[in-house]
This record gives structure tokens, sequence and C-alpha cells, in this order.
């Protein structure tokens, strides 16, 4: 497991992160290799470091390579961005707007 001070030597390249979720206090980086680096670092230090213009937050558990969703669909009121890999991602009502237009895809 990857500790915060060691959290980015273990990721060479931000560019190989597809997606990080938060659970049960640890955050989960899925590469794109397929392999998963396992921290106990925040997600909001995370978010701090990746590029924004890549990435975003787009729900309390999540962070996202903007190119790395597929599609983004509605389920009832909620939206899911799907990825690459077929993985369902919430998109929390307070991000959906700010991901749409990342995303150049309107209303």
């Amino acid at each position: 497991m990857a500790n915060e001070s060691n959290l980015f030597s273990a990721i060479e390249d931000a560019e190989e992160i597809n997606y990080a979720a938060k659970y049960e206090g640890y955050t989960f980086i899925t590469l794109s290799n397929t392999e998963q680096v396992i921290s106990d670092s925040s997600l909001d230090k995370l978010e701090q470091i990746l590029p924004s213009d890549k990435f975003m937050r787009v729900h309390k558990a999540f962070i996202l390579k903007t190119s790395f969703i597929s599609e983004i669909i509605q389920i009832g009121t909620s939206h899911q961005a799907i990825l690459k890999n077929g993985k369902r991602i919430p998109i929390s009502k307070r991000k959906k707007r700010a991901l749409l237009s990342k995303l150049k895809i309107t209303e």
C-alpha cells in the first residue's frame, strides 16, 4: 500500500491513471494496465496533484480521467459515466453540468 509520501512515486505518470475511488478510508487508483495502487492518501490530495484539464472529481468518492469516459447515461434522475472498461461511475448532481461542459456535451 502506498502512503501519502510515496503515493506518486508509485505512479510514475498521471497519464497512467484511469480513475480513483475512495472506499472505506482508502483510495484505490486504477491504472491503464488495470493494476491498482491502494493508498491511505485522500482523494482531495490526489485531486490537487492531478492535472485538472485531464481529470475531474465527478462524485465525492470518484476522480476520473475524462478521456477514459465513453459515455454519460441517465437513469431516472441520476447520471452515470460509463468508462471504456465498462465500469459505471455515479456522477453527483452538483458535478454533472461541469462534467458535461468539460466533455463538450449539451444537455
